[in-house]
């Protein structure tokens, strides 16, 4: 009686030890199962603080001013980031409408990386775009970048199932995304053009005022 007693005891500390290997096991589990969305959305909340600084109190000579190492002045970049922060959410949505195709995505996980090595390439930047007359002034950015963003982290916090729904991007460098990786690319577009803006500032002949 009392060897079957202790092997009771026995039985019920291994059920324990179990249940509390489960318990401890759980935030590992919950870690893995991330919002895919958190990293992009941080990313572009930085890269769009990061855009709206290098335009601070810039005069319009400045904003006119085209080094003879880029193609564009720093106007026509502005105005470029700011419109294509709007305009790609139309991609985004494409993505969504087309529905969910996890097959697809599965094989896309390493495109994140292609669109940051292609829009944040030096040598080969992400200028082929005429200026639109669209936004013309550093106040027209400031008005309409800041309803852009908004509009962009909206649609990115509300999307369901981005991460599973797929666009084509025309470039033949990138091809299919995510929408979450959609998120990638206007991230970085944003980012590539302020890089651009600050080697605009730091060429010799750029206006002091």
């Amino acid at each position: 009686m009392l060897y079957a007693r202790s092997a009771g005891i026995l039985r019920f500390m291994r059920l324990w030890s179990l249940i509390l290997i489960c318990a401890l096991s759980a935030p590992s589990f919950a870690l893995a199962q991330a919002d895919p969305k958190a990293e992009v959305r941080a990313l572009l909340v930085k890269v769009s603080d990061q855009f709206q600084e290098a335009l601070a109190g810039i005069s319009e000579q400045q904003w006119n001013y085209k080094a003879p190492t880029q193609k564009h002045a720093i106007g026509a970049l502005a105005e470029h980031a700011a419109l294509s922060a709007n305009d790609l959410q139309k991609m985004v949505q494409r993505a969504l409408e087309a529905g969910p195709n996890p097959e697809l995505a599965a094989t896309l996980t390493g495109q994140t990386k292609v669109v940051r090595d292609v829009m944040l390439s030096v040598e080969q930047p992400p200028e082929n775009f005429r200026p639109s007359g669209r936004l013309v002034t550093k106040a027209d950015i400031d008005e309409y970048f800041p309803q852009a963003r908004t509009k962009a982290l909206y649609q990115l916090d509300s999307a369901k199932y981005l991460e599973l729904s797929v666009a084509r991007h025309p470039s033949k460098r990138i091809r299919d995304l995510t929408g979450v990786q959609w998120f990638y690319y206007i991230a970085y577009l944003l980012q590539a053009h302020t890089e651009q803006i600050g080697r605009i500032k730091a060429d010799p002949g750029y206006p002091k005022s």
